[in-house]
Protein backbone atom coordinates (compact mmCIF):
# COMPACT_ATOMS: atom_id res chain seq x y z
CA UNK A 1 0.00 0.00 0.00
CA UNK A 2 1.28 3.15 -0.84
CA UNK A 3 1.68 5.68 1.90
CA UNK A 4 3.61 8.44 0.75
CA UNK A 5 2.56 11.15 -0.96
CA UNK A 6 2.97 11.47 -4.86
CA UNK A 7 4.01 14.93 -5.16
CA UNK A 8 3.94 16.30 -9.10
CA UNK A 9 5.61 19.55 -10.68
CA UNK A 10 2.60 21.55 -13.14
CA UNK A 11 4.03 23.41 -16.03
CA UNK A 12 0.67 25.12 -17.26
CA UNK A 13 1.24 27.57 -20.40
CA UNK A 14 -2.23 29.51 -21.44
CA UNK A 15 -2.56 31.66 -24.58
CA UNK A 16 -5.97 33.18 -24.33
CA UNK A 17 -6.30 34.54 -28.09
CA UNK A 18 -6.12 31.39 -29.60
CA UNK A 19 -7.09 28.74 -27.23
CA UNK A 20 -3.95 27.07 -27.06
CA UNK A 21 -2.97 25.01 -23.65
CA UNK A 22 0.19 23.08 -23.12
CA UNK A 23 -0.07 21.35 -19.45
CA UNK A 24 1.88 18.56 -18.14
CA UNK A 25 3.16 17.45 -15.09
CA UNK A 26 6.71 16.10 -14.06
CA UNK A 27 6.95 13.84 -10.50
CA UNK A 28 9.65 15.41 -8.00
CA UNK A 29 10.95 11.95 -7.10
CA UNK A 30 12.40 12.41 -11.12
CA UNK A 31 14.80 15.63 -10.15
CA UNK A 32 15.38 14.20 -6.95
CA UNK A 33 16.70 10.98 -8.22
CA UNK A 34 18.87 12.45 -11.29
CA UNK A 35 20.08 15.18 -8.87
CA UNK A 36 21.18 12.19 -6.63
CA UNK A 37 22.94 10.51 -9.48
CA UNK A 38 24.77 13.68 -10.12
CA UNK A 39 25.85 14.17 -6.63
CA UNK A 40 27.07 10.84 -6.49
CA UNK A 41 29.30 11.00 -10.40
CA UNK A 42 30.20 14.90 -8.68
CA UNK A 43 31.65 12.47 -5.35
CA UNK A 44 33.79 10.44 -7.48
CA UNK A 45 34.71 13.96 -9.41
CA UNK A 46 36.32 15.26 -6.57
CA UNK A 47 38.76 13.07 -5.67
CA UNK A 48 40.43 13.82 -8.97
CA UNK A 49 39.39 17.65 -9.44
CA UNK A 50 41.40 20.28 -7.40
CA UNK A 51 40.18 22.24 -4.58
CA UNK A 52 40.89 25.62 -6.17
CA UNK A 53 40.18 25.55 -10.05
CA UNK A 54 43.16 27.97 -11.72
CA UNK A 55 41.17 28.96 -14.47
CA UNK A 56 38.02 30.18 -12.91
CA UNK A 57 36.08 30.24 -9.51
CA UNK A 58 33.72 27.54 -10.03
CA UNK A 59 34.92 24.31 -9.02
CA UNK A 60 33.69 20.63 -9.40
CA UNK A 61 33.46 21.13 -5.40
CA UNK A 62 30.86 24.17 -5.92
CA UNK A 63 29.22 22.05 -8.52
CA UNK A 64 28.66 19.35 -5.71
CA UNK A 65 27.58 21.87 -2.77
CA UNK A 66 24.74 23.34 -5.59
CA UNK A 67 23.36 19.65 -6.33
CA UNK A 68 23.08 19.66 -3.01
CA UNK A 69 21.20 22.89 -2.36
CA UNK A 70 19.15 21.55 -5.26
CA UNK A 71 18.36 18.21 -3.41
CA UNK A 72 17.31 20.24 0.08
CA UNK A 73 15.10 22.38 -2.04
CA UNK A 74 13.32 19.29 -3.89
CA UNK A 75 13.24 17.81 -0.35
CA UNK A 76 10.98 20.53 1.00
CA UNK A 77 8.70 21.07 -2.36
CA UNK A 78 7.34 17.85 -1.58
CA UNK A 79 6.76 18.25 2.17
CA UNK A 80 3.78 20.98 2.55
CA UNK A 81 0.80 21.21 0.82
CA UNK A 82 0.02 22.68 -2.46
CA UNK A 83 1.56 26.10 -3.57
CA UNK A 84 2.31 28.26 -6.64
CA UNK A 85 5.69 28.51 -7.53
CA UNK A 86 5.26 31.05 -10.69
CA UNK A 87 1.93 32.55 -12.00
CA UNK A 88 2.99 35.15 -14.52
CA UNK A 89 0.88 36.61 -17.31
CA UNK A 90 1.91 38.84 -19.56
CA UNK A 91 1.36 39.40 -23.23
CA UNK A 92 -2.06 36.97 -23.59
CA UNK A 93 -0.03 34.17 -22.18
CA UNK A 94 -0.49 32.82 -18.80
CA UNK A 95 2.39 30.46 -17.47
CA UNK A 96 2.28 29.18 -13.89
CA UNK A 97 4.31 26.39 -11.94
CA UNK A 98 2.28 24.17 -9.16
CA UNK A 99 3.50 22.14 -6.67
CA UNK A 100 0.95 19.42 -6.17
Amino acid sequence: MLTKRFHVLWFKMKREDKQFNLSFPIPIYIFDELLDCISDLLEFACFFAPQQNIYSSFSVQNVKTLTLGAMNLFDSLSEDEPYNLVDVKANNIKISIIVR
